[in-house]
């Protein structure tokens, strides 16, 4: 039964070699095949294959000729129980060709050095076994380049013809079209298609031809996008533009050195700044300095530009209290939730009690003041110098901040607290210690009688 099968097999592939053979003589034209193109890795089996088939097309629609199908070349090979894989010589594809029954095989390679790709095709006679045709086409541009116009381009070459005598294969049937639809990460951004201006995002361009496509998307003080779609039949991709900024460079110095710089209440350097890359826009910063009175500084940062600022520290002067000097130096706050934190460093005599106080400030209106009320931690009377204190402010019924945070500030103050009572109480004291020890001296007197103090008038 095995052996039966397999006669019939070989009998089925004789009759189709020689059905493919009588039908070049049957039109007189030479009969050719279409081996599979070489691509090492640049293109996959898939790929390969449509450029294949593209390429059996092209030259049979020449008319120059009689290009035996594909399908049927399958059909053969695999009835002669013939392996494709690793036949890449000119040896091996000339027994193809005579396995096919056919006068000429046509075979080629596509391959790419840097951005040029290269089509090489050649004519090989099977009875000789010699190369009648070769040709080697260099073109650069995008892959896609290869189906539309590379293999065309390159069968012109071989076959020695003007450019275009080889037909494109075209369907008759209108081909369906597509849409793009390109969204950006930033408003007002404008899109172009083609080069051509069509409106701000979000776009959608409907009823499109198959193609290729070139988007723009472009807005000040950011990078250009630009991206190259290919849009098959019936087609809907959407395109999602995100846009970089460009960003401005900030160097500032301070005098004396070592200051900080904050921005909207957080630390972000210490002085000097060289460089810094920061985004476009206006920005408030205030630089600070232990035994040194603040600075705000306003600056603008531009696109691809360096703006270079210099501030100058004025030295506290310290009010002499008592016997000691003290000052409230780094106020700095953050918005937790419906409270804020206050945190100051006092520095003065750490044995002395101090009455701490604070008010909220705005930058941009002098005639603006609040003293918090509901506030607990290192505020009011008998608070002692140190580092890194706390005020707790509970806001929520006193005041509404909203999300400009960088237009407030605090101003701390922290004056010694002098006991009057405790004073006096001292001085009584002396005063009746001093009268007891004079009562008791004058109890060991030998009778000398105690000079008493005049009467208090009535």
């Amino acid at each position: 039964m095995d052996s039966s099968m397999k006669s019939l097999k070989v009998i089925i592939s004789f009759f189709l070699i020689i059905l493919a053979f009588l039908q070049g003589f049957a039109f007189g034209k030479t009969t050719l095949a279409v081996y599979n193109l070489k691509s090492a890795t640049l293109l996959s089996e898939e790929e390969v294959s449509i450029l294949t088939n593209h390429l059996t097309a092209l030259i049979t629609n020449s008319g120059k000729y009689d290009v035996l199908d594909r399908g049927r070349m399958s059909e053969i090979l695999q009835e002669q129980g013939f392996q494709q894989s690793g036949c890449t010589s000119e040896e091996c594809v000339v027994e193809v060709g005579q396995l096919l029954g056919v006068q000429k095989m046509l075979s080629g390679s596509v391959g790419k050095f840097g951005k040029l790709f290269t089509i090489e095709l050649r004519i090989i006679d099977i009875e000789t076994s010699r190369i009648e045709l070769t040709s080697n086409y260099y073109y650069e541009g995008e892959m896609e380049q290869l189906l539309t116009e590379g293999l065309a381009n390159s069968l012109n070459k071989l076959f020695s013809l003007s450019p275009g005598s080889v037909p494109q294969v075209t369907s008759t049937e209108k081909p369906s079209v597509g849409s793009i639809t390109i969204n950006s990460d930033k408003r007002d951004t404008r899109i172009f298609l083609n080069n051509i201006y069509i409106g701000t995002s979000p776009q959608k361009m409907d009823k499109l031809q198959p193609g290729k496509y070139s988007i723009s998307a472009k807005l000040a003080e950011y990078q250009d996008f630009d991206t190259t779609i290919t849009l098959l039949e019936s087609q809907h991709p959407v395109i999602y533009c995100s846009l970089e900024p460009i960003y401005g460079l900030l160097t500032i110095t301070s005098s004396p050195s070592g200051a900080d710089l904050y921005l909207d209440t957080n630390k972000i350097a210490q002085l000097s700044v060289k460089n810094k890359k920061m985004l476009p826009g206006e920005y408030t910063f205030d630089v600070r300095k232990n035994g040194y009175q603040s600075v705000t500084l306003v600056t603008k940062i531009v696109s691809g530009q360096l703006t270079s600022e210099s501030v100058s520290l004025t030295k506290i002067r310290r009010e002499k209290m008592g016997i000691e000097n003290t000052a409230v130096e780094r106020v700095d706050f953050s918005v937790k939730g419906q409270t804020i934190d206050i945190r100051y460093d006092l520095t003065g005599n750490p044995k002395t009690k101090y009455q701490v106080s604070v008010v909220l400030l705005r930058r941009d209106q002098p005639d603006f003041q609040l003293v918090p009320k509901k506030v607990q931690g290192d505020i009011g009377k008998g608070k002692f110098a140190g580092q890194n204190r706390s005020i707790i402010w509970d806001f929520t019924d006193e005041f509404q901040m909203g999300t400009n945070v960088a237009d407030y500030y605090f101003q701390v103050t922290a004056k010694p607290v002098k006991n009057r009572t405790l004073l006096y109480g001292g001085i009584g004291s002396a005063i009746v210690v001093g009268t007891v020890v004079a009562i008791l001296a004058g109890g060991e007197s030998e009778g000398k009688p105690i000079d008493l103090p005049p009467a208090r008038p009535n």
